[in-house]
């Protein structure tokens, strides 16, 4: 990369001229930024390539998080904390964890250990004689 100085005042520019003050300086020079055709080259592939290694790793992050939760966290054990900022994970984990049910769906039925007895139970079974209520998370 090439960096030239050049004197805008309509003067020529000497190496031994002597600015009077930073002022001065600061209104006669402009500063032109000259990249080499190789360099642009350079510097447009090196992007070109990074940019391919971030569409890499979002999308293996985003196959990760379609994942099993067991293969999810397996891979999130392996990842460094900067790496995190690297792309959008919490629109991507919304989007991969959305599901398909809507308000006023059925609740799809699972097998549950109960708390008391440690047997298993299926939700269809409870809500055959009564309504059943799911609460996730805490309730206190």
């Amino acid at each position: 990369m090439l960096i030239f100085l050049r004197d805008v005042s309509g003067g020529d520019w000497d190496a031994e001229q002597r600015f009077e003050s930073h002022a001065k300086l600061a209104g006669n020079v402009k500063f032109t930024w000259t990249i080499k055709k190789k360099t642009k080259r350079w510097l447009g592939a090196t992007l070109a390539a990074l940019f391919c290694l971030w569409l890499a790793f979002v999308a293996y992050i985003d196959w990760a998080m379609h994942q099993p939760p067991e293969v999810f966290a397996h891979v999130m054990a392996r990842m460094p904390m900067p790496a995190y900022f690297l792309f959008p994970f919490e629109t991507m984990w919304f989007d991969a964890r959305k599901g398909t049910l809507s308000a006023g769906d059925l609740a799809p039925d699972f097998t549950v250990e109960t708390l008391s007895t440690k047997t298993p139970t299926q939700l269809a079974s409870l809500w055959a004689d009564k309504p059943v209520v799911l609460v996730f998370g805490s309730y206190t």
